[in-house]
């Protein structure tokens, strides 16, 4: 870890210099300052057909009762960026949201509110091809390409989004950029607090890489992403993801497949009674996101279809570890179809069904315990101006 931060450090100094006394790029006297305003909102009216007899998952809808209807809003995003210069911009975000449950943006009394979700300024062309970043900012784990693949995370977030094992913003200084001229393969590395929106309250810092290529013509997309972050010394606890993204990609249709493994060092804790031993033990999520969207009718009617496998630990032993109460024993499937009308430009209403189905890999388990489902068909609305 240290080696990598050492680079990372040594990379940007290195940037800089090169910056100031090897490029003296020419300036456009007829460059003025300016900004813009951005915003977007989605919601939507649902209601819970099915409900999971346990309560299981953290999606949107798990833990609602069956038969609730709700109008909600769950993103609304109030932007400004600002070109102080032709190499310098600054981005400001505000944003409310609702991930269901208990996560929504909320003050004091439980009224609506907004938290800082970007803050930000961008050095462009640092050197050749490559911008500096400095602030709360977008991570490489799924905003940069992958969410924006999908096109659709007004109906669900990213599938490592989805389960939160990644965050989408964190505060601290990236470098990204292409490695060609035309854009066709690049990077992303960012070294963070690692809390995502939150305040930092420990010494360590999250390191995030990527790298993606673009293929014959930008048709075929591949991006292959990693993140370290360490939480504790004694004991050491790590948590490392591995993702591999593959998209064929065209104006009419996207199929893509994500996949991503992470590990959890000494995160379970085993307590094997009747030896009086307690231990702990590295918990290793799995899963695999397949999803195909496309254009029915051109720039008014399109589809999305999505499926979801979710594996809160690939390292389970159910009858060699007492794990602890808490401990999640329960796949998921998600699956997520629906219809894209787009009645003017930036305005898109999208019937669909979202739906969970979970199943308990604890031995010993039966009837809804052991398989059961969340069931919630939607209106969902999203427009952005």
């Amino acid at each position: 870890m240290r080696l990598a931060v050492n680079i990372f450090v040594f990379a940007a100094i290195l940037a800089v210099y090169t910056t100031i006394y090897a490029q003296q790029p020419a300036t456009d006297s007829s460059f003025k300052p300016s900004g813009k305003f951005t915003s977007l909102v989605f919601g939507d009216y649902s209601y819970k057909v099915h409900a999971d007899s346990a309560n299981r998952g953290v999606g949107q809808y798990s833990g609602v009762p069956k038969a609730f209807s709700n109008f909600q809003i769950r993103r609304l995003y109030l932007g400004y960026n600002y070109d102080i210069s032709q190499t310098f911009r600054a981005d400001v975000l505000l944003a409310y949201e609702d991930g269901g449950g208990t996560s929504a943006t909320l003050d004091g009394s439980g009224e609506r509110s907004f938290y800082l979700k970007l803050a930000n300024i961008r050095w462009k062309d640092i050197f050749s091809g490559s911008d500096l970043i400095f602030g709360a900012q977008a991570t490489p784990a799924f905003v940069p390409l992958t969410e924006q693949v999908w096109g659709y995370r007004a109906i669900e977030k990213t599938i490592i989004d989805k389960n939160k094992l990644g965050a989408a913003t964190d505060l601290g200084l990236g470098l990204q950029g292409s490695f060609d001229h035309e854009k066709n393969y690049g990077y992303d590395i960012l070294f963070g607090n690692g809390s995502g929106q939150k305040l930092e309250t420990d010494k360590f810092k999250k390191l995030y890489a990527d790298l993606w290529g673009k293929f014959f013509e930008k048709v075929f997309v591949v991006n292959l992403y990693g993140d370290l972050n360490r939480s504790s010394d004694f004991p050491s606890k790590d948590v490392m993801t591995g993702k591999l993204f593959l998209a064929y990609q065209t104006k009419k249709l996207t199929i893509a497949v994500e996949g991503f493994i992470q590990s959890q060092s000494h995160s379970v804790i085993d307590s094997n009674y009747s030896s009086g031993k307690i231990d702990t033990l590295s918990l290793s999520p799995f899963g695999l996101s397949i999803y195909v969207t496309g254009m029915i009718v051109e720039n008014s009617l399109g589809f999305f279809a999505r499926y979801d496998m979710f594996n809160p630990d690939n390292n389970y032993l159910s009858t060699e570890v007492q794990y602890q109460k808490a401990y999640n024993t329960t796949n998921e499937n998600f699956v997520v179809a629906g219809l894209d009308w787009q009645p003017a430009q930036n305005v898109h209403v999208m019937p669909n069904i979202w739906y969970t189905a979970y199943s308990n890999k604890k031995e010993g388990v039966s009837g809804n315990l052991k398989s059961d489902y969340d069931l919630a068909p939607r209106l969902t609305i999203f427009y952005k101006f």
